[in-house]
């Protein structure tokens, strides 16, 4: 089982301890779970998502100017290209 959390750093407490406590408690469970965040949440929480378990955690840099204006660009083009095949 696949479990996506998006923007996990809006999450309020309980739930945010549902899932550490599922992690830790349940370290045999056939789970993934895959968590998406800002640096914020582990601000607030350092320890969150660690454990008996298997855990990577990837920080991405915030995209350059020049690579932001590449994909406003790209997504630009997709919704006027869909707009058009109307």
């Amino acid at each position: 089982m696949v479990i996506f959390l998006e923007d996990i750093h809006w999450a309020d407490s309980g739930s945010l301890d549902f899932f550490d406590a599922l992690m830790r408690k349940q370290p045999d469970l056939p789970l993934l779970i895959v968590g998406l965040t800002r640096s914020s949440l582990f601000e607030q929480r350092p320890d969150w998502g660690t454990g008996p378990v298997q855990h990577l955690n990837i920080n991405l840099p915030p995209l350059s100017e020049t690579d932001t204006r590449l994909l406003i660009r790209e997504i630009l083009q997709k919704v006027l290209t869909f707009q058009c095949d109307y």
